[in-house]
């Protein structure tokens, strides 16, 4: 049944985390999210469990840290694989972790907080626990502020047959260039694209790998800090299905945080 086999994977990747040396923790959430399914009936959604790893730096537990958070979604559509969407994410979250925790030519000042989230296929209900549970009262209210926030979502396809990637709806006005380069290369399935605000860092660290690796193709959206109007969010709704959402806008009794994250995808 599908509970005992999420319930299996949530066990694998919390005894992962723990095999690693990180500091490993259950974020329980209740369900109670109104959601607005497509045939216009609303449910309630968003119970589980985010399970938190981290690795800390040699600030931690101090107001002069300033976490980088890595996360994947753990929850999958009813009836699918979950290959891609999203056991993809999780396999580079936990490979991300391995190396970090192995390499001994790394020497973090700033912590890293690895996140398996839960409930993203509900309406990204587990980041936004996340961010309300932990994240917020644990180190924003406490003066820490974030580096940012990478999320890993559906990146294990590849496909460099000419024709295989299709054009997502709205990438013409909002991203042209990214539109002409996928044109240009034959249409092929064969890049990660980056979503994001902060993703200059990752184009220099890009741009020094050799041909071999996949390409990257940076998506800056034109998208302020301040929380969007119904009509933009509208408009880049293509490029806001993902936990990265919750970081970018967070709102909650008033309250409006908007924080660095990007998102790699396979689109």
């Amino acid at each position: 049944p599908e509970d005992k086999s999420k319930g299996g994977n949530g066990i694998y990747i919390f005894k992962k985390f723990g095999s690693m040396g990180l500091i490993t923790y259950l974020q329980t959430f209740s369900e109670g999210v109104p959601i607005i399914r497509h045939d216009g009936n609303v449910v309630l959604l968003g119970g589980g469990g985010n399970i938190i790893g981290i690795l800390p730096g040699t600030e931690w537990n101090s107001s002069r840290d300033k976490p980088l958070v890595i996360g994947a979604h753990w929850d999958s559509v009813e009836e699918t694989s979950g290959y891609d969407d999203n056991a993809s994410g999780i396999s580079g979250l936990i490979e991300i972790a391995s190396v970090l925790t192995t390499a001994s030519c790394y020497q973090n000042k700033y912590s890293v907080i690895f996140v398996a989230f839960d409930s993203e296929e509900g309406g990204c209900y587990g980041s936004y626990e996340f961010i309300r549970s932990y994240l917020k009262p644990f180190y924003l209210d406490a003066g820490i502020h974030l580096s940012g926030a990478l999320i890993l979502d559906t990146i294990g396809n590849f496909d460099d047959g000419v024709g295989t990637q299709n054009i997502p709806r709205n990438w013409e006005t909002l991203a042209p260039e990214v539109v002409k380069k996928i044109i240009a290369n034959g249409r092929r399935g064969d890049f990660i694209s980056l979503e994001d605000r902060l993703g200059e860092a990752f184009n220099r660290h890009n741009a020094r790998l050799d041909s071999t690796f996949p390409r990257l193709h940076h998506i800056q959206l034109d998208l302020s800090e301040k929380f969007p109007d119904l009509e933009t969010l509208t408009n880049h709704s293509t490029f806001l299905m993902s936990d990265h959402s919750r970081f970018w806008y967070y709102r909650e009794n008033g309250t409006e945080l908007s924080l660095p994250g990007a998102l790699l995808t396979d689109t």
